[in-house]
C-alpha cells in the first residue's frame, strides 16, 4: 500500500514538473519554484534508487523507465532554472513554441490554456505526457460539468470484492474457531469427570485427570488468542484488498484531490498492522497447541484483552472504508453509531468538494470577467490591439456569462444530487457548449496543477 502511494505521488511530481516546463509565462520571477521541483524530483529519484517499489505495483523495466523520465524532467527544469536569470525576457526565441503548450500565464496572474477547437482537439499535437494530459483533463469518458458531487455510481465500487488471500485467512479463521470449540468441550468434560467424584481415592487417576483438565484450560485459552488474532488479520487483509483496488482506481486527475485522505487511510491501516504483526511473532504457525510441556504458554504472551482491543480497532477501521467487521457479527448501538457517522462524514466529505468546485468556478468566472473587462478597457481607451489569444479569451468569457445564468437557474432547481448528476450529463453529452468553462474539470484542473508548483512564499490567491 505505502509502494502505491508512493508511486501515485511521484507521478503527481513528475507532471507538475512537465506542467512547468510547458507553461508559457513561467520565465517571471515568482511564478514557479524551479528549485523546488527540482528538490522534489531528485528525492523521488534517490528513493526509487535505494530502496525499489514492489515488483507487483512496478516492475523493474518500468521502474527503469520512470526512473529515466524523473532524471530527465530534472534536467529540463535544472536547465530553465540556469536559463532563467540572464536569458528569459531579453531573448523570446529561447521560450518554448506556445503552439505546443496550449498553457500560459495570463496578465492578471491566472493560469489558462488555448480553447479554440484546432488546439482542444489536437491532444495528440500537443506535447503532453498521458498522465497530465489525464490529469488536466480528468479521467476520461466523465462529463466535465458535474463536478465531484456525484453520488449514485459509487454503489458498485462500495462492493467488497473477494480474493483468495481473504478465503485464505477465513478458512483459517473458521478452523481456529472450530477447534476452539472442540477445546472447549473437552475442557468441560475434563472438568465434569474432576468434580464428580467418581475417581474416590485413586490418586493416579486423579492426577491424570487434573493434567487432563490443566492442559485443556491452556489449550482454551490459547485458542481463543488465536481466534482473536486470526481475526485481526482477516479484517485487515479485507481492509487491504479494499485499500488497494481503490488506490488502482484512483486516476491521476483524482489523486489531487483524494489523496490526502487515502494517505491517511494507510498511515492509519500500517499502525494496525504494526501492532497484528508483533502479536503474531509469538503465535508461529507451524508450533500446534499443546505440543510440549516445555514450549513457552502462547496465552500468557497474547493477551486476550488487548487482542480484543486490537480487534474492536480494526472493525472502527474497516468502518470507516463503509465494511461490516463480521458477516454474523452482533451489531450492538455503538457499532451502529460508529458506522452512522462514518457514512455521515463521507457524505459531508463529498459535500464539501462539490461545495469548494462550485464556488471555485465562481471565483474564476468573476476573475475571467475583470480580465475581460480590462482587455476591453485597453482595446477602447488605449488604442491596444487584441492578440489572437486575448480575442479568444474575450469571447469565451462572454459566452461563459451568458450560459452561466441558466446554468445556475438548473443548479438551485431542488432536485436531488442524483437529479443533478442525470441533467448535467445529460446537457454535457448533447450540449458541450453550454457549461461555462470555469466548472469545467479541466479548467480547474489547470488551477489545481499550477498550485502544485508555486513558490511556498508565494500568495496561494495568485492561482
Amino acid at each position: 500500500l505505502k509502494d502505491m502511494v508512493f508511486l501515485k505521488d511521484l507521478t503527481a511530481a513528475i507532471t507538475s514538473g512537465e506542467f512547468a516546463l510547458r507553461l508559457l509565462g513561467a520565465e517571471q520571477p515568482g511564478v514557479v519554484d524551479f528549485q523546488g521541483l527540482c528538490d522534489r524530483l531528485y528525492s523521488f529519484a534517490d528513493q526509487l534508487q535505494r530502496q525499489p517499489l514492489d515488483r507487483e505495483v512496478l516492475s523493474e523495466s518500468e521502474a527503469g523507465m520512470v526512473l529515466d523520465t524523473l532524471t530527465s524532467t530534472r534536467t529540463q527544469l535544472e536547465e530553465r532554472l540556469l536559463k532563467m536569470p540572464q536569458a528569459f525576457g531579453s531573448d523570446e526565441s529561447l521560450l518554448p513554441d506556445p503552439s505546443k503548450l496550449m498553457l500560459y500565464m495570463r496578465d492578471d496572474k491566472l493560469v489558462d490554456f488555448h480553447m479554440d477547437a484546432a488546439v482542444a482537439e489536437a491532444g495528440g499535437a500537443v506535447q503532453f505526457s498521458r498522465d497530465l494530459w489525464e490529469r488536466l483533463n480528468g479521467r476520461p469518458g466523465e462529463g466535465e460539468g458535474e463536478g465531484a458531487a456525484e453520488g449514485g455510481e459509487q454503489s458498485e465500487e462500495k462492493r467488497e470484492p473477494e480474493t483468495a488471500r481473504i478465503a485464505q485467512r477465513l478458512e483459517k479463521l473458521e478452523s481456529l474457531r472450530t477447534r476452539l470449540e472442540e477445546s472447549q468441550r473437552a475442557r468441560s468434560e475434563a472438568l465434569e469427570r474432576y468434580s464428580s467424584g467418581a475417581l474416590g481415592d485413586r490418586r493416579a487417576e486423579f492426577e491424570v485427570a487434573r493434567k487432563s483438565l490443566r492442559a485443556s484450560e491452556k489449550a482454551v485459552r490459547e485458542f481463543q488468542s488465536r481466534v482473536l488474532l486470526a481475526s485481526v488479520d482477516w479484517l485487515l487483509e479485507r481492509a487491504a484488498t479494499v485499500l488497494e483496488r481503490d488506490l488502482e482506481r484512483t486516476s491521476v486527475a483524482e489523486w489531487d484531490t483524494s489523496g490526502r485522505s487515502v494517505k491517511e487511510l494507510v498511515a492509519e491501516f500500517t499502525l494496525l498492522e504494526r501492532q497484528e504483526f508483533a502479536y503474531s511473532q509469538y503465535a508461529p504457525e507451524g508450533l500446534e497447541v499443546g505440543e510440549g510441556d516445555d514450549r513457552v504458554d502462547i496465552a500468557n504472551l497474547l493477551d486476550s484483552r488487548e487482542l480484543r482491543l486490537l480487534e474492536g480497532d480494526a472493525m472502527d477501521f474497516m468502518s470507516l472504508l463503509g465494511l461490516e467487521g463480521t458477516p454474523q457479527e452482533d451489531v450492538d448501538f455503538s457499532t451502529t453509531l460508529t458506522r452512522l457517522q462514518a457514512q455521515v462524514g463521507q457524505y459531508v466529505e463529498k459535500a464539501k468538494i462539490g461545495i469548494s468546485f462550485y464556488t471555485n468556478g465562481a471565483q474564476i468566472l468573476g476573475q475571467d470577467i475583470q480580465y475581460a473587462l480590462g482587455l476591453v478597457s485597453k482595446a477602447a481607451f488605449e488604442d491596444y490591439t487584441l492578440k489572437p489569444r486575448e480575442t479568444s479569451t474575450l469571447w469565451r468569457t462572454a459566452k461563459d456569462f451568458l450560459t452561466f445564468i441558466p446554468f445556475l437557474i438548473i443548479l438551485i432547481i431542488p432536485l436531488t444530487p442524483i437529479g443533478h448528476v442525470l441533467i448535467f450529463s445529460f446537457i454535457q453529452k448533447f450540449f458541450p457548449d453550454f457549461f461555462p468553462t470555469s466548472f469545467t474539470e479541466r479548467r480547474q484542473n489547470v488551477i489545481k496543477v499550477y498550485k502544485d508548483i508555486i513558490p511556498a512564499t508565494a500568495d496561494a490567491s495568485t492561482a
